[in-house]
């Protein structure tokens, strides 16, 4: 596979490269920032792209909101960089459509396994989204497009149940498409210049058509599929066997039970997204499981509503967790240790299913479909409507299986849902005490070194030697910010963010976490006074770290010297 690795920082780049080419077999291409990014997507074709959040010229917001809306990348798989957990970033993010996320800063003994694990899926996830043609109801408007009139016509006397559209030729058929918008297309023969496979491929790249269903009817071996199409019938003129190939493959269905068969493609943008969200904002990772115990009276419950303009129905997207979960993420977000309220519970559900739903929209309106959302209720589940409703229910857990919960997407009738929101503004964020730990912890963590130096390939340069020095030459300059002058929130949260990120890749676990309490004072406004010192606990430990990693560098080098600095 080929990637693309999109960071401001070297050694960054340094380590995912190693670990692609390595553990994963890929060729890398590398970007410094997003105005690179698209310069080399433009000239290259990659298979997926991992992708920093925070740089300077173009950030990977932007740089992925670009992305999406270039038609021949919508598709391409992104995998974030990222230590953010503000709240409008993560919404973002997740709406525009990543992949996957790599949590900042890298730890090399979980990075290389969590990286295998995304790529299995990649190569396990088809590049377009799957439709189903089940529930395209009588009424319904069905385009023909073939050469042959007496196909044609056969169509349209054995459908006399739907509004039977025809074209003689494929770009009549495309026009006619994009003019009156079918539920579903039926591509023949011998259509002329625009050829049954061009059609096919326009159909598929459209943006305003994605909604529509295609199926190609073919006079060779139905069970082969066709590219670009979702289903295949036989071209037969016997207008019986059509009309029970069709039956087949088309079923009159319940309004609901129609709006989640024919939006199947949903499911796994709800599970991406919902593990997504929990491992940006609540830095938990949690996995989809194939338990799907119904919640129990009294779990928490928050339901969003995803009202469809054009349909009889709306979508409802749900969370439920016990409550003892739920005062769990909720602590874990507001970093507040154990004690939170009932309004903090409620803000932090709300937050997170808006989050989500956000990326359910953005799905379905690049289906073509008109979609909004309605404001996050939260309640608690006691009616069995809530326990027992069918729809595409998923459970997840963690590793450990210490936290569960259940995300459940579902479609209810008209009328209207309710918009108003019930749950209570979110706390404001809280700050964490400069507590020195006694005694101190190992300036940087040896087992994390140890896994870089498996990382090494024969005649390349010593990658623990070019990481260490690559850090030690960059992080003073850096650190100079910090000193001698009046220090500006802002500026101090991305020195903060950047020291961070490196301290990490190494292991110095410390000093990361002391650059972790850093920007987020800065983020939320810390005054000047104690900024200062908090910068100056950061000078320290680097201080400790830097002599620490000066006695790796020579004992790798064998002299009594430091090489690359």
């Amino acid at each position: 596979m080929k990637a693309l690795i999109v960071d401001d920082q070297p050694n960054v780049r340094l380590l995912l490269s190693r670990i692609l080419r390595r553990k994963a077999g890929c060729t890398v291409s590398e970007a410094t920032n997003g105005l690179e990014a698209l310069d080399l997507l433009g000239r290259q074709q990659v298979d997926f792209v991992v992708l920093d959040v925070m740089m300077p010229l173009m950030d990977g917001i932007e740089t992925l909101e670009a992305i999406r809306r270039t038609p021949s990348l919508r598709h391409l798989p992104v995998i974030v960089l990222s230590s953010v957990r503000d709240e409008s970033k993560v919404r973002q993010l997740v709406r525009h459509g990543i992949s996957a996320y790599l949590a900042k800063p890298l730890r090399p003994l979980d990075v290389a396994d969590r990286i295998q694990e995304i790529l299995a899926r990649l190569k396990a996830s088809p590049g377009q989204p799957s439709r189903s043609l089940s529930g395209v109801p009588k009424g319904s408007r069905v385009l023909v497009v073939d050469g042959d009139a007496d196909f044609r016509r056969m169509v349209r006397e054995s459908l006399r149940d739907y509004i039977v559209v025809e074209a003689a030729a494929g770009a009549e058929g495309l026009r006619t498409c994009l003019d009156q918008r079918p539920s579903l297309v039926i591509v023949g023969q011998d259509l002329g210049a625009i050829a049954t496979p061009m059609l096919l491929r326009k159909l598929r790249s459209l943006p305003e058509l994605s909604s529509v269903r295609v199926v190609a009817a073919v006079t060779g071996d139905v069970n082969q599929p066709v590219v670009d199409a979702d289903a295949v019938l036989q071209r037969t003129f016997v207008a019986e066997s059509f009309r029970q190939q069709f039956a087949r493959l088309v079923v009159e269905e319940p309004p609901e039970q129609r709006a989640l068969a024919s939006r199947a493609d949903l499911r796994p943008q709800m599970i991406s997204a919902t593990e997504q969200v929990f491992g940006m904002m609540l830095g938990i990772e949690v996995l989809a499981t194939p338990s799907s115990q119904p919640p129990a009276p009294g779990d928490d419950l928050v339901r969003v509503a995803l009202r469809l303009d054009r349909e009889d129905c709306d979508l409802e997207f749900l969370i439920c967790a016990p409550r003892a979960m739920s005062e769990r993420m909720t602590a874990q977000y507001l970093q507040a240790g154990d004690v939170v309220t009932d309004a903090d519970v409620s803000a932090t559900l709300g937050e997170m299913a808006t989050i989500i739903s956000s990326r359910l929209q953005t799905a379905l309106r690049q289906r073509g479909e008109e979609v909004s959302i309605g404001d996050p209720v939260v309640a608690r589940i006691g009616r069995d409507a809530d326990r027992d409703a069918p729809g595409m229910r998923v459970c997840y857990a963690t590793p450990a299986q210490d936290l569960r919960f259940m995300t459940t997407l579902r479609a209810v009738p008209a009328p209207r849902l309710p918009s108003t929101a019930q749950a209570a503004p979110a706390a404001a964020p809280r700050t964490t005490p400069m507590d020195m730990p006694q005694p101190l912890p190992p300036p940087v963590d040896a087992e994390v070194l140890e896994m870089l130096a498996s990382l090494q390939e024969p005649g390349e340069p010593d990658l623990v030697v070019e990481l260490v020095s690559l850090f030690l030459r960059d992080t003073p300059e850096r650190l100079r910010d910090l000193r001698g002058r009046p220090l500006e929130a802002g500026p101090v949260a991305r020195v903060a963010h950047s020291v961070k990120g490196s301290a990490g890749n190494l292991g110095a676990s410390y000093l990361q976490e002391l650059a972790s309490r850093l920007e987020q004072a800065g983020h939320s406004g810390a005054p000047a006074a104690t900024l200062a010192t908090m910068a100056e606990a950061v000078c320290a430990e680097f201080g400790r770290v830097e002599q620490h990693l000066q006695g790796v560098l020579r004992e790798r080098a064998g002299s009594g010297t430091a090489i690359g600095l």
